[in-house]
């Protein structure tokens, strides 16, 4: 197979406008250096071997994989989060699984104890469907953020229920008692069901919040 430079441009959010974007073959490659396009031969319009961009793709494996321990160093990320930014990098595929080996090699990256993490530190703030959406949104596998939910929730069976009591509790606790009426039942549990809890669960909460009131 032919590799033809078939374009090289800037790239308009570079910190640096030595960095340009290599096009083969009318698809974009990767992002060189100035210095780095003359080192590697690569010009527009002719081509490119294939020993040249062998060695630009180690090379750049390995700046990626220094550029996933530097995200990793400030943040914890999904791996699909940590495969973004390094997209938007414009580092090749080859490259960009490269890195993510290493780092999961090295336990620098793991949706499972991500996913852990984030319940432990939200089930008391979030319902289980909030946490399950914004771990989806992460780009994390489903059968992960199910197994990991299913094993907090049932050492944690009484989680959400204590969590809806506290949130009746702020919002509606300074309400005298001969103002709760049926309807103003029907409001609270309304306004749980729109946070992400299930109706049963509410149903035991807000029995328990007026039996206490």
């Amino acid at each position: 197979m032919d590799y033809i430079v078939t374009s090289i441009v800037d790239i308009k959010h570079s910190y640096s406008n030595k960095k340009k974007l290599v096009y083969i073959n009318y698809e974009p490659a990767f992002a060189l250096y100035n210095k780095e396009l003359k080192t590697y031969n690569v010009k527009e319009n002719e081509a490119i071997s294939e020993q040249n961009c062998s060695d630009i793709v180690q090379m750049l494996s390995k700046r990626a994989t220094v550029r996933a321990m530097n995200l990793l160093k400030n943040k914890d990320y999904t791996q699909k989060e940590l495969v973004n930014k390094l997209e938007l990098s414009y580092y090749p595929k080859k490259s960009i699984d490269d890195a993510l080996k290493y780092v999961e090699h090295y336990g620098y990256i793991n949706d499972k104890r991500y996913v852990e993490n984030y319940i432990a530190f939200k089930a008391s703030k979030k319902s289980r469907k909030q946490i399950e959406q914004f771990l989806k949104e992460k780009g994390v596998d489903s059968d992960i953020i199910e197994s990991a939910l299913e094993a907090y929730y049932s050492d944690s069976s009484e989680c959400e229920e204590n969590l809806i009591l506290s949130t009746l509790k702020k919002k509606y606790g300074n309400i005298p008692m001969e103002e709760l009426d049926y309807k103003q039942k029907q409001k609270m549990m309304a306004y749980m069901y729109r946070k992400g809890f299930s109706m049963d669960t509410i149903r035991k909460a807000v029995d328990v919040f007026l039996d206490n009131v």
